[in-house]
């Protein structure tokens, strides 16, 4: 993260005098209507016109960019996703070579959630209990189904995004403001051969490093009434496999994991549906209680993957301090509690990008 800020700083040094000077004339003379310094929305936008979406400060975490062809079945793609601990990969035409498709974890669990009952997990785990793929070759969907026979799903298939390797980033961002379900774009080059993914979460790695430049980061979640909405919670004593049907039925990622008088007690995500794929006795676990399959999603983290079990934040918390948890903890949203720890919001990765490229009054 600090090589990443220090090179972000670099390149927008000669933008930050120039901040720096209109705050100066500013704080001299408001009564010059040529002397205002510019919005947060202006600012960020001069900032990320600053890069291309084919800039190295976006070279990929893996080094290469995982793809998958739509003659490939849904098995596959699930085990790729597995191995390469990704959220999502994009679909390549066989024959042309060219991004026609993404399927997520989301779609899986879609498709899964419409293809196993409860039962069947359990006894499939109990009877093979070392080989994860048997659960998937065993349903006749997961294992024949072709990529491409199920393209027109649209709960199953993510939208592809694309821009091209010299596209502003600007540009690539105000996809991500416009499409709420958009977290990750494809970045072709003039072959239309997919040399990187620029993902939401890696904006706002780049916007926490100039946090600093953005006046409205200093202001609070109240004031800037940010996240307050409605939140999708299952009591902890439901099952595992209630609450993915949950996140399935509201087109959400994530939901909260509640006591019986309604208090936070941890979170469940579709990342921890990935890790059923990390180890088989998370197949067992969607039977049993979100209580008990959490403490094994605990359990089996690896070490550069460890998080508190409750992510939150509190209304008085600053953004500059929100967008800074989420960028450290590597996650897509904080949950908003009153008090008593009660859930009483939620902030995406993409409400940040909305508050802050949106236009509105200085902080």
């Amino acid at each position: 993260m600090g090589d990443f800020c220090s090179i972000v700083n670099k390149t927008i040094a000669p933008l930050k005098e120039t901040f720096n000077k209109n705050e100066k004339n500013t704080s001299i003379t408001t009564s010059h209507v040529g002397s205002s310094s510019p919005t947060d929305a202006e600012r960020l936008a001069l900032i990320l016109n600053q890069f291309t979406c084919g800039h190295a400060i976006f070279p990929n975490v893996l080094k290469q960019v995982i793809t998958i062809h739509n003659d490939s079945t849904l098995s596959h793609a699930f085990k790729l996703l597995i191995d390469n601990k990704i959220l999502c990969v994009p679909i390549l035409d066989k024959q042309t070579q060219i991004l026609c498709g993404q399927i997520s974890v989301m779609g899986i669990i879609h498709l899964f959630l419409n293809s196993f009952s409860e039962q069947e997990i359990i006894e499939i785990a109990k009877s093979h209990p070392d080989d994860v793929s048997v659960c998937l070759d065993k349903n006749v969907k997961f294992s024949t189904t072709r990529i491409h026979e199920i393209m027109s799903e649209v709960h199953v298939m993510d939208v592809p995004y694309s821009v091209q390797e010299e596209t502003k980033l600007s540009d690539a961002v105000n996809i991500f403001v416009a499409n709420p379900h958009a977290h990750r774009i494809s970045v072709v080059n003039e072959d239309s051969k997919i040399v990187n993914i620029i993902t939401q979460s890696r904006i706002l790695q780049l916007i926490s490093c100039v946090a600093d430049d953005l006046p409205k980061t200093r202001k609070t979640i109240d004031e800037l009434n940010l996240g307050y909405k409605s939140v999708v919670c299952i009591n902890k004593n439901q099952l595992a496999f209630a609450a993915f049907q949950l996140m399935r039925d509201n087109n959400v990622s994530a939901i909260a994991a509640t006591d019986n008088n309604g208090l936070l007690v941890g979170i469940i995500s579709v990342n921890d549906f990935k890790l059923v794929g990390y180890h088989i006795k998370f197949f067992h676990l969607l039977g049993q209680t979100v209580s008990n399959y959490l403490e094994l999603v605990k359990r089996y983290q690896v070490m550069d993957d460890i998080r508190p079990d409750q992510l939150t934040c509190k209304g008085s918390d600053s953004l500059c301090r929100v967008i800074r948890g989420l960028t450290f903890y590597r996650v897509h949203r904080l949950f908003i509690t009153d008090d008593n720890n009660k859930p009483i919001g939620v902030i995406s990765v993409h409400d940040i990008l909305k508050a802050l490229l949106q236009q509105g009054t200085q902080g």
